[in-house]
């Protein structure tokens, strides 16, 4: 599976793969065209075609995925959102947040003070589903430069 977490700032996520078996490499935190960030756990296949969904705006018919699809989703205002298998972004009220097989290893890091690098870490010393090396990605764009048409909304 995967490890992916968010420290308030920094999206920070492993890059092992497993198919029957097989660890491997992949890409699971992208910087969509914009600005915001997304990561996933879950079947490779139904993180592309989230991927390519957000980046065409959410215009196209909801792709279908595996009931065990799950991602974040990092506005350049400083939003976060979780996506499951309906494609419905559900704000993370808290302060940080990390989904995959790693993440009660990393959420409890991050309880204690880690970093979302460090909670990664920490997950791939202990999940054996978690693993290679950390990406990690932060907002960048200033609030006043956000494109007011971006789907993040406010948390209530």
């Amino acid at each position: 599976m995967t490890t992916v977490a968010w420290d308030g700032t920094t999206v920070a996520a492993d890059t092992q793969a497993n198919n029957s078996g097989l660890r491997s490499r992949t890409k699971k935190l992208h910087r969509l065209q914009d600005g915001r960030i997304y990561a996933f756990s879950g079947e490779i296949q139904d993180g592309r075609a989230v991927y390519d969904w957000l980046n065409g705006g959410e215009k196209s018919p909801k792709p279908a995925v595996s009931s065990s699809f799950v991602a974040l989703l990092i506005c350049p205002n400083g939003h976060a959102y979780t996506i499951e298998d309906k494609l419905v972004l559900l704000p993370v009220l808290e302060g940080f947040r990390a989904i995959g097989s790693g993440r009660n290893f990393a959420m409890g890091a991050m309880a204690v003070g880690a970093d979302a690098v460090k909670a990664v870490a920490a997950a791939i010393q202990l999940d054996v589903y978690s693993g290679g090396d950390i990406e990690t990605l932060t907002s960048t764009i200033p609030i006043e430069s956000v494109d007011p048409h971006i789907n993040c909304i406010t948390p209530q």
